[in-house]
């Protein structure tokens, strides 16, 4: 069995494209070698070893890496899809597919710079750089959250310690710059044509290349292959013949809609016309500006953005078949670790929005298939991993010491089948979206809160400096209006939304921080620079200047705490089957139980109450698909009868593969 080039055979130029050195670094390879050698000894002497196991002998890694992918387009995570991506299938059926892979999130609209900042350097999304003069990250100032000389630990500074050969290819740009310029040979350009000059392929011959070099010079040291793509992130333009085979046009006109065609993929299972609601970042780039989207939502636009998406991805299969063959005939396969995955996943429809702004599971989660020595084929785990843990385990598999700085967990344990996962919880943030207003700090949590018209559960955001709303609640919520000044105690609760609001259940389900649990409460801290109110923003930038470096010199400006009862903290996933307990008082009347919740294809939800007849599982009637707002119903109805004065009612939810948001108990009728 060979892997799948028969496309690029077909419609491949007759001729090879000329070789391109441009954004290259031209070192030879005894010079490669004599840096990397000399880097490795430096260290030694300095006391850290990064060394190889010398009893083990070397593997090679291949990691490729592509722009803008959701899991779902593929087949090994959605049966349903027609993309056709023959070697990435292959590497499923010949490794290992993670079902719970996720980048850990952004702060930034620009989610592939935090997003590959993590692949490089192994750390979490709080304690990394941005990209030069960008102060996103808060704690970008803080030397102990982000160390300065970071770039030294990355992925390539390690390997060429290590002895490897490294070597890059992948797009310009929202990256981890001071990591990739220390790749020995690099070739990066964004390639997002329709030719093979302009678009996937051009990246393939970079490493094809460098294969051949190996060859010539009959290197025998273990290489590192960053194998990165430009595609599918827009502008999408496929090429021709892939464009017609998914009914696809490179659209270019905003005032037009693009041309139907039935072989254009179907809209998503979750397809909405528009998004419900404001999350904030409605108009970032991503959402109004994609060439042949803008911001268009009708299954015309839609599914022809799909077709070209898809065109652009199995072009992407193609050219990873055409390199996975060269390691085949030079008899470097068996010895090398190959990994696929995605920066982030992509929208494109999916709940109404196009981009990658959101923490919905077709965008946080990402493809990821691992193959080489020691796994089992055709093997599927869920994981619960980060890109983050990749430098880690490249780091293990490789017999090299990680370097400190890493944060991540290597996956080893999970490749080797001793483990299904490398973490029992999953933590995702985007907070890349708009401000609204100076002195305004956006923070959210998950809870739950009783109203006047019932018990509400969602999730919450506080909006510091806002006039909350006045009202029943349970949440403590403390804030330090500046330095050095008193607490005060804030009435209300942030940004609570009552059913009769009709965007009930649709609030903010975007992300979520980290609460802390202390004795019988939790407890979530907030806390942001005075930058992140806009108060240094000033047309002098002398003025603007100081006011920053007093941020730098008196460091957290601002600080908060909210509190709540720990039973009362919400919100849960589930990858295969689980299930979650509720405990409930204040059912003082018939009362109905609505779910804000997401399945994935198959995926249902079923609901049971303890000592409740006739409300079992058995009986429950399988919420399936995806609503803001759905009814837990059985097979007699849907009313949760009363409860007496201080009883509770303990509620489950029977999870298969889905993802819960937020409830409410209302009166019935």
């Amino acid at each position: 069995m060979t892997w799948d080039d028969t496309y690029y055979h077909n419609f491949a130029p007759k001729t090879t494209p000329p070789s391109i050195t441009d954004n290259a670094m031209k070192l030879s390879l005894s010079y490669r070698k004599t840096m990397a050698a000399l880097s490795f000894a430096l260290l030694n002497l300095g006391g850290t070893v990064y060394a190889a196991d010398a009893e083990h002998t070397r593997p090679n890694i291949l990691f490729i890496i592509v722009d803008d992918q959701s899991p779902y387009d593929l087949k090994i995570y959605n049966p349903e899809s027609t993309l056709q991506t023959p070697n990435i299938d292959r590497l499923a059926t010949e490794g290992m597919v993670f079902d719970a892979a996720h980048h850990m999130g952004a702060w930034t609209g620009g989610v592939c710079t935090p997003s590959r900042h993590m692949v490089m350097s192994g750390r979490t999304v709080w304690h990394i750089p941005n990209k030069p003069g960008r102060m996103n990250n808060p704690h970008i100032t803080n030397p102990k959250l982000v160390p300065p000389d970071l770039a030294q630990s990355t992925m390539p500074a390690v390997f060429n310690r290590a002895g490897y050969d490294t070597m890059r290819t992948c797009k310009r740009g929202n990256s981890y710059e001071a990591a990739n310029e220390l790749f020995t040979v690099r070739h990066d350009a964004t390639k997002r044509g329709g030719t093979d000059e302009t678009g996937s392929a051009w990246h393939a011959e970079r490493v094809l290349e460098h294969l051949a070099d190996r060859e010539t010079a009959k290197d025998a040291d273990p290489f590192l292959i960053y194998f990165g793509f430009s595609h599918p992130h827009d502008t999408r333009d496929g090429k021709p013949e892939l464009l017609a085979k998914y009914g696809a046009v490179n659209h270019k006109d905003k005032n037009a809609l693009p041309p139907a065609d039935p072989k254009q993929p179907a809209v998503p299972v979750n397809y909405l016309p528009v998004h419900p609601f404001d999350n904030t970042h409605m108009t970032v780039r991503d959402e109004v500006n994609v060439s042949g989207v803008w911001d268009k939502r009708d299954e015309r636009t839609i599914r022809n953005e799909l077709g070209r998406e898809f065109a652009c991805n199995e072009n992407i299969d193609i050219q990873i078949g055409r390199v996975l063959q060269k390691l085949e005939a030079m008899g470097e396969l068996d010895n090398t670790y190959i990994f696929y995955t995605a920066d982030h996943g992509m929208a494109i429809g999916r709940h109404g929005l196009q981009g990658k702004q959101n923490l919905y599971d077709h965008t946080w989660r990402v493809p990821f298939i691992a193959k080489g020595p020691g796994i089992k084929p055709g093997s599927r785990v869920k994981g619960n991993i980060y890109l983050l843990d990749v430098l880690a385990t490249l780091c293990e598999l490789a017999h090299i010491e990680a370097p400190r700085t890493s944060e991540g967990i290597s996956m080893k344990p999970v490749l080797e089948g001793r483990q299904e996962s490398v973490r029992d919880v999953l933590y995702g943030v985007y907070c890349g979206g708009a401000k609204p207003g100076y002195k305004m700090g956006d923070y959210y949590g998950m809870g739950m809160m009783p109203a006047g018209s019932g018990t509400v559960g969602f999730l919450w955001q506080i909006r510091a400096e806002k006039n909350l709303m006045h009202g029943v609640n349970d949440v403590t919520l403390t804030y330090q209006a500046g330095r050095g000044e008193s607490w005060e105690h804030l009435p209300g609760r942030p940004d609570f939304i009552s059913h009769a609001d009709p965007s009930f259940g649709k609030g903010t389900i975007y992300t979520s921080s980290c609460p802390v649990t202390v004795g019988d409460e939790q407890w979530l801290y907030f806390t942001a620079y005075t930058r992140t109110h806009g108060w240094y923003l000033h047309s002098d930038k002398e003025i603007a200047a100081k006011r920053m470096q007093t941020v730098i010199d008196e460091g957290i400006s601002r600080i908060g705490i909210a509190r709540w009862p720990k039973w009362r903290l919400f919100g849960f996933r589930s990858d295969t089957k689980g299930s979650l307990t509720l405990t409930l008082d204040g059912i003082k009347e018939p009362s109905r139980l609505l779910l804000n919740y997401e399945c994935e294809q198959g995926g249902s939800v079923r609901i049971s109450l303890e000592d409740v007849p006739g409300r079992t599982e058995e009986n429950s009637i399988p919420l399936t698909g995806s609503s803001f707002d759905a009814a837990a119903t059985w097979s007699d109805g849907d009313v949760l009868a009363p409860r007496p004065e201080g009883q509770s009612v303990k509620v489950t939810l029977h999870m298969d593969r889905a993802s819960v948001y937020a409830y409410q108990i209302l009166p019935a009728g």
